[in-house]
């Protein structure tokens, strides 16, 4: 039986970049480990309970597997390192373990024949998730490295990117809307511990609709073209925070270019809004 070809980790930086190579599966697979340093590499093999430190990047030319678990900056710098290296990179996998870089900032290792993917821990959400995009035979090589009980989520190579994009619309970008929100049922004399469990009851059953029915579940009068009651909102919001209020007039803007497309929202006041 042909011998299983080692994993190669390559770290530096912060203890939590080394979260992913301290899984079972990863250890078990671990040989030569490489660092700035060859003390570090031996601090690392040390507490991880596994592979082995090398002093030089031509050592981890028997690999099957490389991982990178650096600071994104650190990462072209170490390329030019391997690629001054006796390796060759036909059949070898490089993943980049990292929240931002994905496949394509290993080109210069993938030019060479090897096949590259990035992977990234998905937190805040339960159980253990990983996002990954990238060649087929590595991302199958990093399936059998997690455990049972994780998921690999497989997205298009380098469309990485444009998925961060769409978490943070469902994460960061809402912590705002859900403040904007709050702060007006507040200003409707609300405690504050009322409304903000009003809105997240609110944006559950909104989440729950969509996942049901898509685009149909949208309702109330920004659904409806409803211009007058719109209007009058934003007369409300205007004159309770006039900064809030033209926030709410371009969010409302914008959801009518995404939705309604060709509508126009008509300028005015409620006074003369027509539907």
């Amino acid at each position: 039986m042909k011998k299983a070809r080692p994993l190669g980790l390559i770290c530096a930086g912060p203890a939590k970049n080394l979260a992913f190579a301290r899984l079972p599966g990863v250890a078990d697979a671990l040989g030569p480990v490489k660092a700035p340093s060859f003390r570090l590499a031996s601090r690392t093999t040390n507490t991880m309970r596994s592979g082995y430190p090398v002093r030089h990047y031509a050592e981890l030319a028997e690999c099957g597997l490389l991982l990178l678990c650096l600071p994104d900056r650190a990462v072209r710098r170490v390329l030019d390192d391997l690629l001054r290296a006796p390796i060759a990179w036909s059949g070898m996998g490089v993943v980049v373990v990292s929240a931002m870089l994905d496949s394509s900032d290993l080109q210069l290792v993938g030019e060479q024949g090897a096949g590259v993917a990035s992977l990234f821990h998905l937190e805040g959400i339960p159980g253990q998730r990983y996002l990954a995009e990238g060649d087929h035979t590595v991302l199958r090589e990093l399936r059998s490295l997690l455990p049972t009980e994780s998921q690999l989520v497989v997205i298009s190579p380098r469309t990485k990117d444009l998925c961060l994009a769409g978490l943070a619309l469902a994460t960061t970008a809402l912590t705002p809307i859900i403040d904007t929100a709050v702060e007006c049922l507040n200003g409707a004399g609300l405690q504050h511990r009322e409304s903000t469990a009003l809105v997240e009851r609110l944006m559950q059953n909104t989440l729950r609709g969509f996942a049901k029915s898509g685009r149909k579940s949208w309702n109330g009068p920004l659904a409806d073209k409803d211009w007058a009651a719109l209007h009058k909102q934003l007369d409300a919001l205007a004159a309770h925070d006039p900064e809030l209020g033209r926030w709410f007039e371009l969010g409302v803007r914008n959801a009518i270019q995404r939705m309604h497309k060709g509508a126009e929202w008509p300028a005015g006041s409620r006074r003369n809004a027509a539907c």
